[in-house]
């Protein structure tokens, strides 16, 4: 039987988070163990989210790349 790995657990966690469409998402470092594609699509989905359903996300990220804190730079401006 199959596993899912570290980056698909995480990913699943946080598309929990949205389905129970609570105001407030808490996330962990939600970036950990992603490739820089699918952090640059998974920070830009959290901007849509934010900005079309008027949610709160709190995020910790240990060391982003200048990269990754641009956009979470971005995020923090909408809010």
């Amino acid at each position: 039987m199959r596993r899912i790995s570290g980056g698909e657990k995480k990913r699943l966690s946080i598309a929990l988070e949205i389905l129970t469409r609570s105001r407030l998402l808490f996330h962990d470092e939600p970036t950990t163990g992603l490739d820089s594609t699918t952090t640059f699509f998974m920070l830009q989905t959290l901007k849509h989210i934010v900005v079309d359903n008027n949610k709160i996300i709190i995020s910790s990220i240990h060391q982003p790349t200048s990269e990754v804190f641009g956009h979470l730079y971005d995020l923090y401006q909408i809010v």
